[in-house]
């Protein structure tokens, strides 16, 4: 008797579960980060996010809006983490746009440091300009993975005639 009600309760817990949404959807995850109360919630299921092996280009639209409406530096660095891995060129304006040009601390300088790596994993050449700007900044972290993200675009400033 025991094990027909902790199975009926077992389906029962899963059907309800269910009905939150599909996990498979950027919908999905839009509520669930959205939702997060704490920071670390937010990296948590960003984290779950990000190891989903459905993950695909349909969740980049989620991301971007995702990447504009964060405040936290931290967070947008974990967004621009997946967007990276994803590799859609679309996302080189929202990434670009991200960038904190004035960081002055440690996750600013970290969420940098992401986007840069981000821009040479999509390697579009619409990515260049940004990744050259990033050169100029103070953290010796974000100007590495900006060269090495020009090196993976094969970039080439543009030189001057005038020497």
């Amino acid at each position: 008797m025991k094990r027909s009600t902790s199975g009926v309760l077992l389906l029962l817990l899963l059907a309800v579960s269910a009905c939150k949404g599909d996990p498979t959807k950027p919908e999905y995850w839009d509520k669930a980060i959205g939702g997060a109360k704490s920071k670390k919630d937010k990296l948590r299921k960003l984290d779950d996010l990000r190891s989903l092996k459905t993950l695909d280009k349909s969740f980049v639209p989620m991301l971007h809006k995702r990447l504009a409406e964060e405040k936290g530096p931290d967070i947008k660095g974990k967004v621009a983490q997946i967007l990276g891995e994803l590799k859609d060129p679309s996302s080189v304006d929202p990434l670009t746009d991200a960038i904190d040009w004035t960081a002055a601390e440690g996750d600013s300088k970290g969420m940098n440091k992401e986007i840069a790596i981000a821009l040479g994993n999509i390697a579009d050449p619409k990515a260049a300009p940004a990744l050259l700007k990033c050169l100029n900044l103070k953290d010796n972290y974000t100007v590495i993975a900006a060269i090495e993200g020009l090196g993976q675009m094969r970039a080439k400033k543009k030189r001057s005639t005038r020497w």
